[in-house]
């Protein structure tokens, strides 16, 4: 419940005014009395998703109110970005096999032909006979087998290729830096 006080203001607080809202261990207590001067929140819809911590000052001068005010609106901008990273997913992601949506894909490839990057291979696949799939074993099934394939596909990529879910049981995957030859090897 204390730790929800945090959530509703927004606050950098010191750790005096920290320890004073929590019942934790002694150990931690002792911990944060000697290591710990600052705790910044990082709020996400209204929930602490984290916190930053900040420790002492090299020296003995104290941390002032200006620079405490600094730190409270870092944190509030990490929030912001941790929250808009999470959208940015969220829109762009098809969240049944967590590859990349078609229209992300596309706009990529869009982008790339026009910055001059033509060294990428499109190749696109689905899942023959797939009707018969869902119509034999069920749409669970029919789920489960787009999922498996999503799955091998992102474990056989790499990290700088882009897979995307193209729609129902069909799937592109852009090999970047990559030329016909070795993308027939794929």
């Amino acid at each position: 419940d204390s730790i929800k006080s945090l959530a509703e203001t927004n606050d950098c607080v010191t750790k005096d005014d920290f320890l004073k809202r929590v019942n934790i261990s002694d150990e931690l207590n002792e911990y944060i009395n000697r290591h710990v001067e600052l705790i910044i929140p990082i709020i996400i819809n209204t929930k602490i998703a984290g916190i930053v911590v900040i420790g002492g000052r090299i020296g003995s001068s104290q941390i002032t109110k200006k620079e405490v005010n600094f730190l409270t609106q870092i944190g509030i901008y990490s929030s912001i970005a941790i929250q808009n990273a999470i959208l940015f997913d969220m829109a762009t992601m098809d969240m049944m096999t967590e590859l990349k949506i078609k229209h992300y894909l596309t706009k990529f490839i869009d982008e790339s032909i026009l910055v001059g990057d033509h060294r990428f291979v499109v190749l696109m696949m689905d899942i023959d006979d797939f009707k018969s799939v869902n119509d034999t074993y069920g749409h669970q099934t029919g789920d489960d087998t787009i999922i498996g394939v999503a799955n091998i596909i992102k474990e056989e990529i790499r990290s700088n290729d882009i897979a995307a879910r193209y729609g129902g049981e069909e799937f592109v995957v852009m090999l970047r830096d990559t030329n016909l030859e070795d993308a027939i090897v794929v």
